[in-house]
């Protein structure tokens, strides 16, 4: 079991308040992508769920284990959290194919070939990169090798036969939104939305998460929203249409087929 929860975490640098009361749990087999733009906090929470960072408020529990008691100034070291940490630089090994950088961990634990088949395999196939297993490193994007390093990561580790729990940090909606089981929107130091990539791209919070979602982005008209014979109906510069499903809101770029 690898489920986590942040409660009430602040994180301040001198007098800039980083992050603001971060409420979060991801559940045990999540893929959890902190999606926001630069400066939101995204990589600060992914700190302070690793130890690298310790916040000056709030509490954090692994598997209901307290881990961080800012209160009581309890920070368990990165070590006993028992967390694999992937960091932007990959360190993949240049001359070695996909399998093979993955392998390596496995060959020095010395595990029977058949069981090191399987967990690159099964990597592989989490991260969603098969295609890509006899290529070399300078062959893939950087997005690509980003998946290999967290690939190498979790084949590593034995909680893979029950499902690795895995927080992602990425400015890219794409890969956000194509990976992730959930995604946690952030702005300005705070949670916007939590929720799963369909959700959060049809049903976006508010008018800046819908900016922010959607590639090309989401248009905006202003409008003006009535309650008739019990359905919402939106009037707009588009007067020759009328969208009256109970589903759409103003911030829809488009009526529902």
């Amino acid at each position: 079991m690898s489920r986590i929860e942040l409660k009430h975490i602040d994180k301040f640098y001198g007098s800039n308040h980083v992050l603001r009361d971060i409420n979060l749990v991801i559940e045990d087999g999540d893929f959890m992508t902190l999606l926001g733009p630069s400066g939101c906090g995204k990589t600060t929470t992914l700190r302070v769920v690793s130890g690298l960072e310790k916040p000056q408020g709030g509490v954090m529990t692994i598997d209901g284990v307290e881990m961080i008691n800012a209160d009581l100034a309890y920070y368990a070291e990165p070590s006993k959290r028992g967390l694999n940490l992937v960091f932007q630089s990959y360190a993949l090994w240049p001359h070695m194919t996909v399998k093979e950088n993955i392998a390596f961990g496995l060959k020095i634990q010395k595990l029977p070939k058949e069981e090191v088949e399987r967990r690159i395999h099964e990597a592989l196939r989490m991260m969603r990169i098969e295609e890509y297993i006899d290529r070399y490193p300078n062959e893939l994007s950087g997005g690509q090798q980003q998946r290999v390093a967290i690939a190498r990561a979790v084949a590593s580790n034995p909680k893979l036969l029950l499902g690795t729990t895995i927080i992602y940090v990425t400015h890219d909606q794409v890969e956000a939104l194509t990976m992730s089981t959930k995604i946690a929107l952030f702005k300005a130091g705070e949670l916007s939305q939590v929720a799963a990539p369909m959700e959060l791209y049809m049903n976006p919070i508010d008018l800046e998460a819908a900016d922010f979602i959607g590639n090309p982005r989401i248009n905006f008209l202003e409008g003006k929203a009535i309650f008739e014979d019990g359905k919402l109906k939106v009037r707009s510069e588009l007067d020759s249409h009328v969208f009256s499903d109970p589903s759409w809101t103003a911030m829809s770029s488009t009526p529902p087929t």
